[in-house]
């Protein structure tokens, strides 16, 4: 049997198997015993009081029915179970991981309905991790957490930006709609200072040209020419921007542009932890020899992953990606093949903006991008560089090997 279809094994009969439906403030568990009956599911706090009446909870059952050891499991449902893990691995019990897909699938097979309640999932949750559906959660520990952490706040702080930079896109398209006919890009530090200190068309209007090109040259270092700003001086005394109600949209403007300088900050504040935090990593350094693989990539995915040295083929790394494929079929029918989506959005994301950077002219997947070409489609294309470049960090860091430009060619009967 594939070990790609093989199922993994059942929890042991001396095994007492708890599940547990996470929450916010109230955790739900179920102890099941291994004839498969269960004891009524009962509640306890996300505190250590709850923690403890939990665990000595398990335990009484556990010597009531002379079992030898005591496994508990959780749904994957983001960060409320995670003090929760910590606790349980902290008292030496291991700990199962539940697809929530898992669980939504199989909600109908203990009743026949469709109902869902937290005693039902902790009972779900139960049955699947002692039919061995679930997986043994292992932690990130020691720099991999940091890095883990690091990224989360990074892509807080882009996402921040984002929203910021499109409510100052917009309050420009108010005040002076026409800069975009020559700004292409709102967002340049000339600009953005310039928009601090005059917000409105009018007040760009009444400056002194002289007065403008000197600014916009020394704020620009040159790169705005004078016809450039010829043409915003004389756009902003034409303007149609608006007239009206122009002292909250200058407050406006001002608190938008700080903000935005602080996200910033914030963000490069962030990628120099994620930089320090490399450098104690063993085998960072082999990796950022991938020519245009950055710091704050490589941080990213490892803080992702996890350390790379834990897995035993590149396999595992892709389907923790969601970069794994499926298809399906029946009798003469074929359907297309897909990744699963199935792993960390986070790292697929990276991933492949990282494949993309990688596959540019003279770039290093550059060549497999161009031979896959020849035969696929443009999404299948970036699928099999984001896989190919997960194989060769997971071989680098195995072989203890910066990178090698022949390390990347593929022969060609070889699939993405």
């Amino acid at each position: 049997m594939s070990s790609r279809t093989q199922s993994r094994p059942r929890i042991k009969a001396d095994i007492l198997v708890v599940g547990i439906d996470v929450a916010k403030r109230t955790h739900v568990a179920a102890i099941r015993k291994p004839d498969g009956t269960k004891e009524k599911p009962f509640p306890f706090g996300n505190d250590r009081p709850g923690f403890e009446h939990l665990q000595a909870r398990s335990e009484r059952t556990r010597e009531r029915l002379g079992l030898n050891g005591v496994v508990f499991a959780l749904e994957a449902t983001g960060h409320y179970g995670h003090a929760l893990r910590q606790y349980l691995g902290l008292q030496g019990y291991a700990v199962l991981g539940i697809n929530p897909a898992h669980t939504k699938k199989a909600k109908e097979f203990e009743d026949n309905s469709p109902e869902k309640s937290d005693p039902k999932d902790a009972r779900l949750i139960a049955d699947l991790a002692a039919e061995g559906r679930g997986r043994l959660v292992r932690p990130v520990k020691g720099v991999f957490a940091e890095l883990r952490r690091l990224g989360k706040l990074r892509e807080r702080y882009v996402v921040e930006r984002v929203r910021l930079s499109n409510r100052y896109s917009c309050l420009v398209d108010l005040v002076f709609p026409e800069l975009v006919q020559e700004v292409r890009k709102l967002t340049i530090r000339s600009i953005r200072r310039l928009l601090a200190e005059h917000p409105t068309a009018r007040e760009i209007a009444d400056l002194e040209y002289e007065d403008l090109e000197d600014r916009l040259g020394r704020w620009s270092q040159r790169r705005l020419k004078p016809d450039k700003i010829a043409r915003i001086h004389r756009l902003a005394r034409e303007s149609v921007g608006i007239v009206e109600g122009l002292e909250t949209a200058r407050m406006e403007m001002r608190q938008l542009l700080e903000s935005l300088e602080l996200v910033e900050q914030r963000l490069q504040e962030v990628a120099a932890a994620q930089g320090a935090a490399l450098e104690k990593v063993p085998y960072a350094e082999l990796l950022l020899t991938v020519p245009q693989l950055g710091s704050v990539t490589v941080a990213t995915i490892l803080g992702e992953t996890g350390d790379l040295r834990h897995y035993k083929n590149a396999e595992m790394v892709i389907k923790m990606a969601g970069y794994n494929l499926y298809t399906i079929s029946s009798g003469m029918f074929r359907g297309k093949t897909r990744i699963t989506k199935r792993g960390r959005p986070m790292l697929r994301r990276y991933l492949f903006i990282a494949a993309c950077r990688l596959s540019k002219k003279g770039a290093p997947l550059r060549e497999f991008h161009t031979r896959l070409t020849a035969r696929k489609a443009k999404p299948q294309v970036l699928v099999g560089s984001c896989r190919k470049l997960l194989r060769l960090l997971v071989a680098m860091v195995r072989d203890g090997k910066p990178y090698e430009p022949g390390r990347l060619a593929i022969p060609l009967g070889e699939a993405a």
